[in-house]
């Protein structure tokens, strides 16, 4: 079996807003069910995923004070529930801790956060995702911010707050995830920032022409900045207006950015729990090696090895994670 690891998924919005003990194991969603969830321990246990991406993510401030309030709770949560079941998942702030708990026969969970108004326009707030071992930050989601604008037609790029950002991000360690910025927005970041940049979710605008996607220019510029590029699950943004397809959208894009890139800069950035809907015969994570199994009539072991978790290992031992 491949090793799995997923770059992008959102357990804890279960965790935080619907109060769900994800110890236990929980019913996948008919269709799409928000009341039901893609993952939880058991099933990530029953995937053989190694190592899970837990995104913080505040849509708003209720019920919280402020958004920082908001992720202050969910990444005490987080530490709560690694805690709880500590015999089975750990939290990792390097690639050592990575490997050491897989060693021991455990998940591995780093964390990231999606959405960069949760800094509430302050430099300082990046002390607090520094320490606990934050990888990457998705700079904006579906409204313009104060640091860049989204991926809805916005016309904004970096604002001034967002350029400083750009200089601050290497000393904490953290990096820029460009999934759902705005298209000036994202050569912004390139003309700011000079390290490894990851679009940790998304699709190809070759087969779905939205903004919320990559441009052929966009996969190569990620390439060459020694970054890493996700393929989510959803399959309205794997092919245009697709809410049926199968595993051969996932392969299918996986293809294109390989041909523009090569196979080392690709892995799995699911989304599961962020309210999607997804690609056909996957259900919840406990069906992702059934996935796996499927694209490799199309991508052969070795490349499907690669998508499955290789890359997103490699990636995170070049960076000195």
């Amino acid at each position: 079996m491949e090793r799995i690891a997923d770059l992008h998924s959102h357990a804890l919005l279960n965790m935080t807003y619907m109060r769900k003990d994800l110890s236990k194991k929980h019913k996948p969603p008919l269709f799409w069910n928000p009341l039901r969830n893609h993952l939880d321990l058991p099933r990530l246990e029953a995937a053989g995923v190694k190592l899970s991406t837990f995104n913080i993510y505040v849509p708003f401030k209720f019920p919280f004070k402020s958004y920082q309030e908001g992720v202050h709770r969910m990444a005490d949560i987080f530490l709560e529930f690694m805690e709880k079941n500590s015999t089975r998942i750990g939290h990792a702030r390097s690639f050592s801790e990575i490997e050491a708990l897989n060693q021991k026969g455990r998940i591995a969970a780093i964390l990231a956060v999606e959405g960069g108004h949760i800094l509430e326009g302050r430099l300082e707030n990046l002390e607090y995702l520094k320490s606990l071992g934050i990888l990457y930050l998705t700079l904006a989601h579906f409204v313009d911010n104060d640091i860049v604008g989204a991926a809805w037609g916005s016309k904004q790029g970096l604002t001034g707050f967002g350029k400083e950002l750009m200089k601050n991000l290497p000393a904490a360690r953290i990096l820029p995830d460009v999934a759902h910025t705005s298209t000036r927005g994202f050569y912004e970041i390139f003309e700011h920032y000079s390290g490894p940049v990851i679009f940790s979710h998304g699709g190809v605008r070759r087969f779905c022409d939205a903004d919320r996607n990559l441009s052929d220019d966009q996969i190569k510029m990620i390439a060459q900045s020694r970054g890493l590029i996700g393929i989510m699950l959803y399959p309205w943004y794997l092919k245009r207006f697709s809410l049926f397809g199968g595993p051969e959208l996932i392969s299918d894009t996986y293809k294109h950015i390989e041909t523009l890139i090569g196979p080392d800069r690709i892995c799995l950035g699911t989304d599961l729990d962020g309210y999607i809907r997804t690609v056909r015969g996957v259900r919840d994570v406990a069906d992702l090696p059934a996935l796996l199994e499927r694209i490799k009539k199309n991508l052969g072991p070795e490349r499907v090895a690669k998508l499955a978790g290789e890359n997103l290992y490699n990636f995170l031992k070049e960076i000195n994670f």
